[in-house]
């Protein structure tokens, strides 16, 4: 469990003030300190992420590569895509010019609206 659930839970069970750095500080102050502080670190090049890109590469019809492989997955993080949420043959039909490398940062499926739609709320 970490530092910043701990202190939610904390926060949870009472509603005091809490002395920080010798001033007085709600909980939910100090936590979104924290949650600030503990921001996600840039995204690497991992094993299951080289993975989903060399199924990708085969499904392209393309050789995997060392060097290729690791110039495209650079390309994609230093773009914000989420390698990880997007399946291998979408990856595939942007190495195959189907799609822009940027339309994969966008989700696959947008929600219906209008006629089509199953639910109008």
């Amino acid at each position: 469990m970490s530092s910043v659930e701990l202190l939610v839970k904390a926060c949870r069970r009472c509603s005091q003030r809490l002395r920080v750095n010798g001033s007085t500080a709600k909980p939910l102050e100090i936590i979104a300190e924290l949650a600030d502080k503990a921001a996600e670190p840039k995204a690497e090049i991992t094993k299951p992420r080289m993975a989903k890109l060399r199924h990708a590469f085969r499904k392209a019809g393309r050789l995997d590569v060392e060097a290729d492989l690791i110039l495209f997955a650079r390309e994609l993080l230093d773009l914000g895509v989420p390698v990880m949420r997007r399946s291998s043959g979408r990856i595939a039909r942007a190495l195959r010019n189907e799609i822009t490398v940027a339309s994969l940062k966008e989700e696959a499926r947008k929600p219906l609206s209008g006629k089509g739609a199953p639910f109008s709320f």
